[in-house]
């Protein structure tokens, strides 16, 4: 098994195109920027709570700083409302403390990456691999970009 470039979600490794997003997938290897992988976390995967969220969450930075992943790409979603969910809101809180201790270098949320922003333009440069994705991040409110 393998996530998609795009959704995140989970699918077998032989697939060319995801079959939740139908986003097409590279072959060969995950993506890389300089320095290290690009991992994407799926946060909304069966529709946790917010505490089993955060956990998945919290493992996912702890599992990157030893793997030496240079960013993840965090699928958080918006909420139903259309103006920020529950997870999204713990999400962007965390992350800024965990930024705020030094855990990880910066965070872009998807509504600034890439065009909004000078540091989402930056991720962008730094971390070619990220193009594979940008058609379905650009602005988009459901992810987080978390540089480690």
């Amino acid at each position: 098994m393998k996530p998609c470039v795009v959704c995140g979600n989970d699918i077998p490794a032989s697939m060319t195109v995801c079959h939740f997003c139908e986003a097409p997938q590279p072959g060969g290897p995950a993506p890389r920027g300089r320095g290290g992988p690009i991992v994407t976390v799926n946060l909304e995967k069966g529709q946790p709570t917010v505490e089993r969220a955060m956990g998945t969450l919290d493992m996912r930075v702890a599992e990157a700083r030893v793997r030496g992943t240079r960013v993840l790409r965090v699928v958080h979603g918006w909420g139903s409302s259309g103006t920020g969910g529950a997870i999204k809101q713990a999400v962007g809180g965390h992350l800024r403390e965990l930024q705020r201790q030094g855990v990880v270098r910066a965070r872009i949320p998807g509504e600034d990456y890439p065009d909004q922003s000078a540091a989402g333009r930056n991720l962008l440069s730094r971390y070619p691999g990220l193009k594979r994705t940008l058609k379905a991040d650009r602005s988009n409110p459901g992810i987080t970009f978390v540089e480690m």
